[in-house]
């Protein structure tokens, strides 16, 4: 099997499983997990906007997977988050340089990292950030994996979230 027939059946396979859950939590970890373990990154983590509504609000760790120390919060004027707002585009990072993105690498010694946007045309959801201590990790296929599970986690979050808040209004609405 090509590399290219191999990340397309991850993308399915991940997309069907996270598509089982209506948890937005348990989604949210599965993303974290699964895009860890595809990817062989070392590090994930999925941040969601604190105020979805106000552009320019921080992100706030939801969850992560990997065994390093990494920030609870990224703050909504850094440079990440700025374009991801503005651009709407994925941010890779191929070596630990300084700059505008530097807050991609979560953590001391990581070589490469990954930010994409978690969001649909109607809402803004969050970043995924994946690092690695390698440089240039997040080429090929891991890039075109990582992008296409991101559009298809945002929906499936998107959902969750819509469905949490139609489940408490049904709650309410019986007392």
């Amino acid at each position: 099997m090509s590399d290219s027939a191999a990340t397309l059946e991850e993308l399915v396979k991940t997309g069907a499983f996270l598509s089982g859950e209506t948890d937005f939590r348990r989604i949210a970890s599965a993303l974290a997990e699964r895009a860890l373990d595809v990817t062989r990154a070392d590090l994930s983590a999925v941040y969601l906007y604190a105020q979805p509504g106000f552009p320019g609000s921080d992100i706030e760790l939801e969850c992560r997977r990997g065994a390093y120390r990494i920030p609870a919060s990224i703050p909504g004027s850094s440079g990440l988050v700025s374009f991801i707002e503005d651009c709407r585009e994925t941010v890779v990072i191929s070596s630990p340089e300084p700059g505008p993105f530097s807050d991609i690498l979560l953590s001391e010694g990581m070589e490469s990292g990954i930010a994409l946007p978690l969001r649909t045309r109607m809402s803004r959801i969050g970043i995924l950030i994946l690092d690695s201590r390698h440089p240039s990790h997040f080429t090929g296929d891991r890039f075109t994996f990582l992008d296409s599970l991101a559009a298809v986690a945002s929906g499936i979050l998107q959902n969750a979230r819509l469905y949490g808040e139609l489940r408490d209004y049904v709650k309410r609405a019986k007392t």
